[in-house]
Formats: structure tokens, C-alpha cells, sequence
């Protein structure tokens, strides 16, 4: 009998890297969104997943893969449209576009978006028309389905799906549709559903998982009940049976995973502690106006529409309701202190390293009278800004140390910003985005979670300027305004309170709302300056959309000629430029524009890219690309083990940007009647041979071959020598 010894190699000196598996069930108990009243509890679960097949549709694929439940309480009767509608209503975060209902079915979803970055900005753009968050009541928007394998979100960083003959949205109920399931229910190890019929797939299950074809409208809820919501795995093509959309929309369609539990977190103060007069007069009387988002229009008058909240018109008097009250002042001896419904953390990874805003009313003076109606491109700011300062004070809350009361706020740690910054000052309030090639406004809400970069308030506060109203908000680069506050300053760790009060020679001003600063996901956009480089805070975070705390792109600029604007993308696929070594762990885009005029910026970066919070290796199993336009070039870098980061210094263009690993392959043997085989997944993009040797000196190659994918690979010897041979892959990286 032969005896054959192998040895598995690969010249790239790394070890396997296995992802780490966290644990997603969750039950009833675990749900932390509840809307809806009673003792019946049903539960609704959203899966955002990328369509197998993309027949027919434009859309793009969700900014993150992402199960989410939320939960309904009730008492009686109700049907899944109730549930939906209810907690569509209630979570600011979701957005839906559906028909008209239809009889004993209900109304036919064409998308659901989710604001996964929880920065207030959400919509669609379907062509040339805008349905921004002003499009939406309680959630919801009635459309036709024209537009639905169309439609794009105005974020490129929300969950969202739309379709109609595209991938679709599906319904699935618990199995049996009679409640009962305490635990979400098991859509088991096979990764497509059964059809009860082949031949008209609209019945069948997945698990615990039924497909439900009774719509909304007809599917009735019970205690315990579960309903699901997934993306079909294909779009449909009618003229083709066996076209591979249709075939996947009809045998691998598949219920939710087992979800996370929707966040409560908002981004805005949720709740008032404690507060004391004297406030201003009515209607500026009201510390309930610092909940919720900043205004973005107000009633000005009876012989005028509602007026756009801008950063030279701000709000005033009464919301378009004209009842409803927008800000309050906060005379001399007034104070406010309102409660986040989460502890907001200091985090050096936000923009600018700020932590929090709040917003009021102040607004920069300009060349005559404003109103929705002036260009803004040549609406000139001439006299800084008009500002009424007031102090703020942030705290954590109860901490148990001596001398504190749990329900006093006035004996727990408190830290005043005495030196500024202050509330109604700074960056004033931009409500909606300006239009500049139009000269129009547009719908789409401003960004109230990511501030103004704080060293570009001399430039736009300088009285006199040719600066316009839309170079000015060209510079907040989608921000909504508001002051920032660091709370590295204040000592804490993180906070959930925020003191606002009048005090002699701070008071009379006004506030409308607090925010928390977010950090960044690639997708979004950062202006960077000069003065960031000279007061270190160059250094420019984003995130994986969905991955709190994966900064997955960083560039700290060590040298900047001008003002400019910085934007990203997410590469879901980087071979598409072309193939790439190895497995892609991340891939990125990057651009660097000017704000103001045409003249090209300089600069001199250092690019950090995250391997994954998932990766333990040393560094040494991977490699960085660039794109240069034609191919992938390597680059040298540095490996931050801290971080799982390999950085690129003195980068002077931007680009695409891709981390890959290169790990080598493990070799298996086995024997059979035919001989020997050997198995291994193999490196993609790369060179590679099984090679033979006798004495492990001398090697000659069995076979070699440059595989396309890691797809596994099953090689023989047909010349195996009759004694013994040792075997090894050999890898080589382009």
C-alpha cells in the first residue's frame, strides 16, 4: 500500500481566522420597542437581506443585513395591518411606501426603510421626485407601483428595500397561524422554505415559518403571534420559468432570521426632569419644546404659508399648526434639565470628537429681507450671527456616591460649560437642503445628528463677507446646524442629563431641541479644513453601517491646501473593478472635493481600513489596495493590532481602498478505490499549485491553477509515486 505524507503550506505566514457568532434569539421577553396596549403580546419582525437575484430593479441593496423585531400589545381582536400600521406610526425610525389597501387584503408594501444611523434623515427619491420625511404620515406614504423597482433612499446608510416586479417584500406568519410562539419562531438549518406545491409556490413553510399570502388585512393576530417581513430572493420574469429570478422567487424564498430586538434609542431628548421659570411669554413658555427634532417650519403669518426653519430665518412663533410651540426662553433664574433615553458617550470617533448639540434660534444676518422665496445663492450673510448665549450643563445622572439623592438632581455630579461653548449661538439651524444648480429649495431634512465642523464658525460668522446663504450651508455639508459639545471636557464617560439655564449675563436666549451627535458610516459625507490640521481634530471616523464602534475607514489629515468636502461609498463588491488577491474583508471609496470654487485641494492623508472587529491575526495574512482607475495596486502599510487596522501613510489621492486577507489554505487527503484526492479552498485571484515532493527538498507541481473564488477544490494524483510523497499548496500573490 502506498504511503503518503502531506504537509499543508502556503507562503504567506498566517493562520485561519474564523468569525465570531453571537447569539440572536430572542423571545417575547426580549423586544424592547412595545406599542399598543392590552395583554395579548404579537411581535413583527423585519428582515432587510440582499435579493439573490436583482431582476428588474435599480434599487440598492440594504446598507446592512439586519432582522428586527418590535413588539404589539393588545386586547380583542386585531390583524396584522393593525400592528403594522401601529408600529410604522410609533418608531420615527421607519419609513413605508404601499398601495391602496385592498379589499379583505389590505394595502400591498412596496418598501420599508429603516433610519439605521438614527440621524433623522430619511425618504425616497423616486427619479425626480422627493418624498422626504414630510412625505410620510404616521410612517407611511400611499404610492403606485411605478416607481417601487425604482425607488432609492435619500441614505445611503438606512436599511431599505423597495420592489414590485423586482424582489418584492414577502409575508410570513407563525406556523399555524394561531399565536402561541413565546421564542421567535425557528426557520431551522435548511436555508430556503418548502413549497406545499411546486407548481404554484403561495404555500409552504420555512421552519416555524408559514408563508402567508392573506396579506395584512387578513391575517388575523392572536397571543403570541409572530409576522414576518423578508426581500424575495428574485425578481419575477412572467415569459421565463426557468429565467434564475423566477426560479429563485419560487424555491428559495426564506422567513426572517432570528431577530434583534429595534432599538428605543432616539436621537433627541425624550423626556423633561425637572424645570423652573421665568420663561419667556406665551408662546415661548413651554420646556416641553426642547423634546423631540429641532422645528424645520413655523406659522409666520395668517397671509403666509408655513416658513422653512434657515440658518437666516429662524423659528419663531407658532408651529403650522399655529397651536403647537416651538422654543422656549429661558430668562434669568430659568433652567431645564432634560433626560436622553440612553447615556450619550464620549466618543473621539464622532465628528470633530463632538458628543451632543442643542439648537435655538439664532441666525446670521443677511443682505435685506428673507423668505422662502429668495435665492440663497446670492443672498449674501453681511453681519455675523445673532446670538443670545446661555450655559449648559451635562450629568450622568444618579451614581449612588455619598451626599447624592436618586431623585434630586441637584445632588448629583454636574459639569458647566462656563467658557463655552453655549446654547443659541454658534452654527444656527438649517432645516431642509438648498438646491444650489436649481436655486430652489428641496424636501429633504437636514442632518440634526452630525454637526457643523466647529473650526468654520469664524468664516461663517464673519460680518461682511461675499460669503452667500448657499455657500453657507454648502459648508454645513448636510449638517442641521446646532451647537456642538465635546464631553471629554466635562470628565464624564458618558451622560444622559442636560442642564439648560438662564444666568445673569447669560439669559433671554432660546432652545429648541437637544440631539446626539452620531458617529459617521461610510455613505456619509465631513468637510475638513486647515484649521483642523492645525488644532488636531483632522482626523476623519466612518463606521460599517449597522456596526456600532467598527470604524471601518479613518483619514487623518496631516496637511490640507483648502476647505473641503469628503465623501465615501461602500464597495459590496470590489472584484467588480477587478479581481482582487485573496478574500475581501473590506472595501471602501473615498473622494475629496472642494466646498467653495473649482480650484483643486492638496493634501496629505494617512488612510486607516479595518480588517473586522472579527479579525485576530497579526496583520501579516493581509494585503491593502488601491484602485488606480485601471487595477488594484499593493500598498505598504502599517498594522495597528489595537484597532485591526492596516494603515497607509502619505496618501495624496483618494480612492477605492481594499483590505484583504490571504490565509493559507488547509490541505486535506483522502483516500479512496481510485487513489488519492486532496482538498483545500483555495486563495482566490492567486497562483496556486499542489506541489509534490519525496525527500522535502526537491518539489514538483502536480497541478496549478489561478481560481476565481474560494470555492473548495478537489485535486488527484494520477503519477503519485509507490512508496511515499509529501504534498503542499503553494500560493502565489499577484
Amino acid at each position: 500500500m502506498k504511503k503518503v505524507r502531506w504537509l499543508a503550506a502556503a507562503f504567506v505566514g498566517v493562520s485561519a481566522v474564523f468569525p465570531i457568532l453571537t447569539a440572536r434569539a430572542t423571545s417575547l421577553d426580549d423586544i424592547q420597542f412595545w406599542t399598543g396596549a392590552g395583554t395579548n403580546r404579537a411581535a413583527l419582525v423585519i428582515y432587510w437581506n440582499a435579493p439573490e437575484v436583482r431582476n428588474n430593479t435599480s434599487v440598492p441593496n440594504p446598507a446592512a443585513e439586519k432582522s428586527l423585531v418590535w413588539g404589539y400589545r393588545f386586547n380583542g381582536t386585531a390583524t396584522a395591518e393593525d400592528m403594522f400600521n401601529a408600529i410604522v406610526a410609533a418608531d420615527h425610525r421607519l419609513f413605508v411606501t404601499a398601495s391602496t389597501p385592498y379589499s379583505g387584503f389590505g394595502a400591498q408594501i412596496y418598501s420599508i426603510g429603516y433610519d439605521l444611523n438614527n440621524n433623522g434623515v430619511f425618504g425616497i427619491r423616486l427619479g425626480t421626485n422627493t418624498l422626504a420625511e414630510n412625505a410620510f404620515t404616521n410612517g407611511q406614504r400611499v404610492v403606485t407601483s411605478d416607481d417601487a423597482d425604482d425607488a432609492q433612499p435619500l441614505d445611503a446608510g438606512d436599511l431599505f428595500w423597495s420592489g414590485n416586479f423586482g424582489a418584492s417584500w414577502e409575508m410570513w406568519q407563525e406556523q399555524g397561524g394561531a399565536g402561541g410562539f413565546a421564542d421567535a419562531p425557528d426557520r431551522g438549518a435548511n436555508p430556503y422554505w418548502t413549497p406545499g406545491d411546486p407548481d404554484a409556490p403561495y404555500f409552504g413553510s420555512h421552519g416555524q415559518w408559514d408563508y402567508d399570502s392573506s396579506g395584512l388585512q387578513g391575517t388575523a393576530l392572536h397571543d403570541g403571534s409572530w409576522v414576518g417581513f423578508t426581500i424575495a430572493a428574485g425578481g419575477l420574469n412572467f415569459s421565463d420559468p426557468d429565467d434564475p429570478g423566477t426560479l429563485a422567487f419560487d424555491f428559495h424564498k426564506h422567513a426572517p432570521l432570528t431577530p434583534e430586538a429595534a432599538a428605543t434609542n432616539s436621537a433627541y431628548a425624550a423626556q423633561i426632569v425637572s424645570s423652573q421659570g421665568p420663561f419667556g411669554a406665551s408662546p415661548y413658555d413651554d420646556p416641553n419644546c426642547v423634546l423631540g427634532a429641532p422645528a424645520t417650519r413655523f406659522y409666520e403669518g395668517a397671509s403666509k404659508p408655513a416658513t422653512r426653519v434657515k440658518l437666516v430665518e429662524p423659528a419663531f412663533n407658532y408651529a403650522p399648526d399655529k397651536t403647537s410651540k416651538l422654543i422656549v426662553t429661558l430668562n434669568t433664574g430659568s433652567a431645564i434639565i432634560a433626560k436622553f433615553d440612553h447615556p450619550v458617550f464620549d466618543n473621539p470617533a464622532n465628528p470633530y470628537g463632538l458628543d451632543f448639540e442643542v439648537f435655538g434660534n439664532a441666525f446670521y444676518q443677511g443682505n435685506g429681507f428673507i423668505s422662502d422665496t429668495n435665492n440663497l445663492n446670492t443672498y449674501l450673510l453681511t453681519g455675523g450671527g445673532v446670538y443670545e448665549p446661555t450655559k449648559v450643563s451635562v450629568s450622568p445622572g444618579y451614581t449612588g456616591q455619598p451626599g447624592e439623592a436618586e431623585n434630586d438632581p441637584s445632588t448629583w455630579p454636574w459639569y458647566r460649560y462656563d467658557d463655552g461653548p453655549y446654547a443659541d449661538t454658534d452654527c444656527p439651524t438649517e432645516a431642509y437642503r438648498w438646491n444650489r444648480a436649481a436655486a430652489t429649495w428641496t424636501d429633504e431634512v437636514m442632518d440634526f445628528t452630525k454637526p457643523v465642523n466647529p473650526v468654520l464658525k469664524p468664516k461663517l460668522n464673519a460680518g461682511g463677507s461675499t460669503l452667500s446663504a448657499a455657500d453657507a450651508i454648502d459648508l454645513y455639508d448636510g449638517s442641521g446646524g446646532g451647537t456642538g459639545f465635546d464631553l471629554k471636557e466635562s470628565g464624564f464617560a458618558s451622560i444622559q442629563y442636560v442642564k439648560v439655564e438662564g444666568l445673569a449675563g447669560f439669559s433671554g436666549g432660546e432652545v429648541d431641541a437637544l440631539s446626539v451627535v452620531r458617529p459617521m458610516t461610510i455613505g456619509d459625507t465631513l468637510s475638513v479644513s486647515p484649521a483642523n490640521v492645525t488644532n488636531a481634530t483632522a482626523q476623519l471616523f466612518f463606521q460599517k453601517p449597522g456596526a456600532e464602534n467598527e470604524n471601518v475607514l479613518s483619514l487623518n489629515f496631516t496637511n490640507l491646501s483648502d476647505i473641503a468636502h469628503v465623501a465615501t461609498a461602500w464597495l459590496a463588491d470590489p472584484a467588480a473593478l477587478a479581481a482582487i488577491p485573496g478574500t475581501s474583508l473590506n472595501a471602501v471609496a473615498a473622494s475629496l472635493a472642494p466646498i467653495l470654487g473649482t480650484d483643486a485641494v492638496t493634501f496629505q492623508a494617512d488612510v486607516a481600513l479595518s480588517a473586522g472587529a472579527n479579525y485576530t491575526g497579526n496583520g501579516g495574512d493581509l494585503r491593502v489596495f488601491v484602485w488606480s482607475g485601471t487595477n488594484w495596486l499593493s500598498q505598504p502599510f502599517a498594522f495597528d493590532s489595537a484597532n485591526h487596522a492596516a494603515i497607509v501613510s502619505g496618501v495624496t489621492n483618494l480612492s477605492a481602498f481594499a483590505i484583504s486577507q490571504i490565509a493559507a489554505p488547509q490541505l486535506n487527503i483522502q483516500s479512496g478505490a481510485g487513489g488519492f484526492t486532496f482538498q483545500f479552498t483555495p486563495v482566490p485571484n492567486c497562483g496556486q499549485a499542489l506541489e509534490r515532493s519525496t525527500d522535502l527538498v526537491t518539489w514538483e507541481s502536480v497541478t496549478a491553477f489561478t481560481p476565481t473564488n474560494a470555492a473548495p477544490v478537489t485535486l488527484t494524483d494520477a503519477n503519485a509515486p509507490a512508496d511515499k510523497a509529501f504534498y503542499r499548496v503553494r500560493v502565489n500573490v499577484p
